[in-house]
């Protein structure tokens, strides 16, 4: 027996990053990659400055075969949702790991909608292993040491910070275990109703069936 055939079926399995992003060109990005570099050369979180600024709305664990389906799902999902403004203020932590920058509620409200929405509809399609975030915030550290995140959060607890962007769509990240993350595809908010969403797609494509 060829014993190369036969693989741990975690192996066939990728990692994968549902979010919402600022522009990486904008100032907001730049501004809160700077910071990110300050938490690397000041509290020794290596990881924060390669970190690239998003909230996550889901991280999940999937054999590669259930992508398209995937995508059909996020796909019905992104139709219904209207674009909105995400605010940023202000920096809190979980302690003791994590420091982010705090989403104001009224913005958590549409970002815990859909991640609720693909949580209810689609989360069968999603794997046994899955994360859903609905405590919406912007991550500028984590995996920290408890005297890095003891130091850095007294440092930054009460320190200004504002900012915002436009939220127009969701993006789909993509990596094997300890690689480095790939868009796979960027996901439009639309703001019309499925069935509209579906009458204008009859002409592209054929009706979905997510469990083929």
């Amino acid at each position: 027996m060829n014993t190369n055939f036969l693989q741990n079926s975690e192996d066939l399995k990728y990692e994968y990053l549902l979010i919402l992003s600022p522009e990486k060109q904008s100032q907001l990005s730049s501004e809160i990659m700077r910071i990110k570099a300050h938490f690397s050369d000041m509290y020794g979180c290596e990881k924060a400055k390669h970190l690239y600024p998003h909230i996550t709305l889901s991280n999940f664990k999937q054999h590669i075969g259930m992508e398209k389906k995937i995508i059909r799902g996020f796909d019905r999902i992104s139709a219904e949702v209207s674009p909105f403004q995400v605010n940023l203020n202000g920096f809190g932590g979980f302690p003791f790991k994590t420091i982010y920058l705090k989403v104001e509620p009224a913005a958590t409200v549409p970002i815990i909608k859909i991640v609720k929405n693909i949580r209810a509809r689609f989360g069968s399609l999603l794997g046994k292993s899955k994360f859903y975030s609905l405590t919406p915030h912007l991550t500028i550290a984590r995996g920290m040491r408890l005297g890095q995140y003891t130091q850095a959060y007294n440092d930054w607890e009460h320190k200004p910070f504002s900012g915002d962007f436009y939220a127009s769509e969701m993006k789909l990240l993509r990596r094997h275990p300890e690689e480095k993350y790939e868009l796979i595809k960027s996901f439009p908010f639309s703001g019309i109703h499925y069935k509209e969403y579906i009458q204008g797609s009859l002409f592209q494509i054929s009706p979905v069936n997510f469990y083929e």
